[in-house]
């Protein structure tokens, strides 16, 4: 069994969310790796190796160069939650804001999105 992915509380109603497209300024240094980690700004990891479900199918990440194609040809989903890294470690990992995790994991759908290697990255 693998890590578990937190829960949170929502503040105000739960966001239906079908995947989750990271932005990543290119003054961010950031670089593709195969398995990748999404941290909260306090450290806590919310994705990575660990946290998917067992058996998937799918890749544990998508890259793309533009939100449209991520959009478009990822594996988002309509409502995707779109949130940016405010920094990286270890170059291929990425931290967003305390908000955007709230309201990722204060989603039922978003934290089955993540377990569900429904991420994708944008490298702009």
């Amino acid at each position: 069994s693998g890590e578990s992915i937190p829960s949170m509380s929502p503040h105000g109603p739960e966001d239906e969310i079908t995947g989750i497209i990271v932005m990543v300024d290119p003054e961010l240094n950031f670089r593709p790796v195969l398995r990748p980690s999404l941290y909260m700004s306090n450290g806590r990891r919310i994705y990575g190796p660990g946290t998917l479900q067992p058996g998937l199918s799918r890749p544990p990440v998508l890259y793309f160069k533009s939100l449209n194609d991520a959009r478009n040809r990822g594996n988002a989903g309509l409502r995707p939650a779109i949130v940016y890294a405010t920094e990286t470690m270890n170059q291929g990992d990425a931290v967003i804001d305390a908000s955007d995790a709230r309201r990722i994991l204060g989603s039922r759908s978003g934290r089955q999105a993540l377990r569900e290697s429904r991420v994708l990255f944008v490298i702009q």
